[in-house]
């Protein structure tokens, strides 16, 4: 069982995000890659490697439970450590109650940091959890089928 490094817990007092192990986000909302401790496992075959993306919530009612839910749930699918990064604070995105101790609002940044064989997957499933908004409904959704308020205007 690998330890934390010191002063990677999450910073609950309203401190600074600890930064990532491995790679770095560069708040352009663009993937940074980094490779991981190399040596771990012993066997060499499997590279750890890590990467990251940031996101902003789009439900109306930020990340409640059943999106924390589906977030969880998509991130216990891979083999890959997941974290999430939100308000100073740094939690296993693989565990509900550390995603919904996030509190994130509508309109909030969270990152997700992902390490492991299969990271970059896991990253992609995440991230088309947050681009579908959790298949929420309501808000500012473009009508569907011929209700579309440009149709005839002649």
């Amino acid at each position: 069982m690998k330890s934390r490094e010191c002063g990677a817990a999450p910073d609950r007092a309203g401190g600074q995000v600890p930064p990532p192990r491995h790679g770095r986000l560069d708040g352009t909302g663009q993937e940074q890659a980094g490779q991981g401790q190399g040596g771990e496992s012993g066997s060499g075959a499997m590279v750890e490697q890590t990467v990251s993306r940031e996101f902003v919530v789009g439900m109306a009612k930020g990340l409640h439970l059943r999106p924390a839910d589906m977030l969880a749930r998509e991130a216990r699918r891979w083999r890959s450590r997941v974290e999430v990064i939100a308000n100073s604070q740094r939690v296993d995105g693989k565990s509900i109650l550390d995603v919904m101790t996030l509190a994130a609002e509508a309109g909030a940044r969270v990152a997700i940091e992902v390490t492991g064989p299969d990271a970059r997957q896991a990253l992609d499933a995440i991230g088309e959890l947050f681009q579908r908004n959790f298949d929420e409904t309501g808000g500012g959704e473009e009508p569907a089928g011929d209700e579309s308020p440009a149709a005839d205007t002649a």
